[in-house]
């Protein structure tokens, strides 16, 4: 029988919502998807559930005191509705985005990623891993958008796509974890010592 919870843990929601536009990206950013239709499907789907999926999850973990999980699922779900509608407003002729403007803009949510991956090290070893990961494709991409390394965008593309692999297993382990009421799938243990984190929910 699944654990008898009155609130439901909104991570794993998060986390496969992250996932899934992540991967997606990571193709277009690494040039395994390079038709123009792909940005066009990819807008839709990052301000859907990448963008809004996020911040809801973002806003049922403020319910739950959970100010990691807050803060990170509120940050990069914002950060989906920036990218869809920059890539929106660009498209349509509304705005005219500065490469530069946009790679410095990566590069921030780069640093706000590495704060967020100090906090990682009290909590499992996945989430730790998901965290460095994606600073690293922030900071690839970003730099590489900023000072026009076109092999940046290509090498965070690839990164991000390992990043989006382990954000969905860690969002597999938690449903799967919830669902048996047992820890079958693990996340290791905390980094730097202290109780092994057996989910997001009691250790972010």
């Amino acid at each position: 029988m699944p654990r008898d919870t009155e609130l439901a843990n909104p991570a794993p929601l998060g986390l496969i919502g992250f996932a899934l536009t992540t991967f997606v990206i990571g193709l277009i950013e690494s040039g395994w998807l390079t038709s123009e239709g792909a940005i066009h499907t990819l807008i839709p789907l990052a301000m859907a559930y990448g963008g809004t999926i996020q911040l809801f999850a973002g806003l049922l973990a403020f319910r739950t005191g959970n100010t990691f999980e807050t803060t990170g699922f509120c940050t990069y779900g914002a950060y989906w509705w920036w990218w869809g509608l920059t890539e929106l407003f660009a498209a349509n002729g509304i705005l005219d985005p500065s490469g530069t403007a946009n790679g410095v803009v990566l590069v921030g949510f780069g640093v706000i990623t590495t704060y967020l991956w100090f906090s990682t090290f009290n909590l499992n070893w996945a989430l730790w891993f998901v965290f460095l990961t994606l600073a690293l494709t922030f900071y690839f991409v970003g730099f590489g958008t900023w000072l026009g390394l076109s092999w940046g965008n290509v090498v965070g593309g690839y990164v991000a796509m390992v990043t989006s692999l382990a954000a969905a297993y860690v969002s597999f382990a938690e449903v799967t974890n919830w669902t048996f009421a047992d820890s079958k799938l693990p996340l290791g243990g905390t980094p730097f010592g202290g109780s092994s984190a057996s989910s997001a929910s009691s250790s972010d």
